[in-house]
C-alpha cells in the first residue's frame, strides 16, 4: 500500500512513544525528558535532526513525500527507550562529561543504536552519527577516543518482525556514514575530527561509489572541499557513474567559488562520466551560464560531445 502525506499526518498526530521505559541510571537523568508516554520536544528535535541529515536519500527512496511530515511521523514512533537512546541524545546536545561517564561506567554502549520505525522501514542511528548531526566536534573526538566505530551512522532496514532489532551486519537499503553527514552539512570541524580520529577521507558508498568530497562539492561547501583535500581526499576520485567532484558541483548549481577551488586543487574540468558528459556539458544542461563561463575560462572543452553526439555548445544554444 502506498504511503501518502495524509497517512503521515495521521501517524504524527496519533502515535505514542513506546510505553515500556526502564528506570534510568543517575548519569542518564538529565536526558530522561526525551522519554515519556507522549512525544516530547527533545525526541522530536533529535529525530528531526537525524532524519534531516539523510534528506537526499529519503527523497530518492520516497519521492513526493513531505519531509517534515515524514520526520514528524518517525519522531513519535520510537521503539528503543533504552540507554542507547539516552547516549544518542547526549551526543546530539554535546553532553561530553555525561557521555564519558556513561560509557566508562558501562551504563551505555558505543555500539548501541537508536532504533525507530519509519514509513519505509526500521531506522537506526549511532551516538557518533548524532554527534555529527549536532555539530559536536568535541563529542566526536570523545566517542572516537573511546572506541566508537567511525563507519557506522544511519541505516534504513526493510520492515522486520515486531520487536526484532536490525542486525548490525545486515545489508541496509541506505547507509549514511558520519563522514558523509558532515560533508553534506558543510561541517569542517566534524570532518577534521572524524578524519583525524581515523576515518578514511576516500571511503566510498558501496552502491553508488559516492565519497565525502563528491557530496560536499554537490552541496557547494567550498571550505569543506579545502579541508577534505588537505586531509587526504583524492580530488579526482569518481563515483560509479564516472563523475568527479567538479561535475557534481556543476550539476547542482554550486557556488562559483567552489568550482574555482576544485579546479585550483587539480580537479579535472574535462573529466567525462560514463555517457561522455563533462562538467561543462552538465552546466549547459542545467542552464547555468555563469558556471559555463567559468569552466570555459578555466579551459573546459566546449565542443567535447557526449557519446550521443550532443556537445555543450549545442545544449547551450538550445537553452538560449
Amino acid at each position: 500500500m502506498d504511503i501518502t502525506n495524509s497517512d503521515l499526518d495521521a501517524a504524527a498526530g496519533s502515535a505514542m512513544l513506546h510505553p515500556s521505559i526502564a528506570p534510568l541510571p543517575a548519569v542518564m537523568a538529565p536526558h530522561a525528558g526525551m522519554l515519556g508516554a507522549a512525544p516530547t520536544t527533545a525526541v522530536q528535535t533529535a529525530l528531526l535532526a537525524i532524519s534531516a541529515a539523510t534528506n537526499d536519500a529519503i527523497q530518492k527512496n520516497l519521492p513526493g513525500l513531505n519531509l517534515k511530515r515524514l520526520t514528524a511521523a518517525w519522531a513519535v514512533q520510537v521503539l528503543d527507550a533504552s540507554n542507547a537512546s539516552q547516549l544518542v541524545h547526549m551526543a546530539l546536545v554535546g553532553d561530553v562529561e555525561g557521555a564519558r561517564t556513561a560509557v566508562e561506567q558501562g551504563v551505555a554502549s558505543l555500539e548501541s543504536t537508536y532504533a525507530y520505525d519509519g514509513p519505509a522501514g526500521r531506522m537506526s542511528a549511532t551516538p557518533l552519527f548524532a554527534a555529527v548531526v549536532g555539530r559536536q566536534g568535541d563529542m566526536i573526538r570523545l566517542l572516537a577516543s573511546l572506541g566508537a566505530r567511525l563507519d557506522k551512522g544511519v541505516k534504513q532496514f526493510p520492515s522486520s518482525e515486531e520487536g526484532t532489532p536490525p542486525a548490525v551486519d545486515a545489508r541496509p537499503d541506505f547507509v549514511c556514514s558520519p563522514l558523509f553527514c558532515a560533508a553534506m552539512q558543510g561541517d569542517a570541524d566534524s570532518l577534521q575530527a572524524l578524519v583525524q580520529s581515523g576515518a578514511d577521507p576516500n571511503a566510498a558508498d558501496r552502491s553508488s561509489g559516492t565519497t565525502a568530497l563528491l557530496l560536499t562539492s554537490e552541496h557547494g561547501h567550498t571550505g569543506c572541499v579545502v579541508v577534505l583535500v588537505a586531509l587526504g581526499a583524492a580530488v579526482n576520485q569518481v563515483n560509479c557513474s564516472g563523475l568527479n567532484a567538479i561535475y557534481a558541483a556543476a550539476a547542482n548549481h554550486a557556488p562559483l567559488a567552489c568550482i574555482q577551488q576544485l579546479a585550483t586543487l587539480g580537479c579535472d574540468i574535462n573529466r567525462a562520466q560514463l555517457d561522455g558528459a563533462t562538467p561543462i556539458f552538465v552546466a549547459a544542461q542545467a542552464g547555468s551560464s555563469d558556471t559555463i563561463t567559468l569552466l570555459a575560462s578555466l579551459g573546459a572543452d566546449v565542443n567535447k560531445a557526449r557519446h550521443d553526439g550532443m556537445s555543450p555548445s549545442y545544449i547551450a544554444a538550445l537553452k538560449g
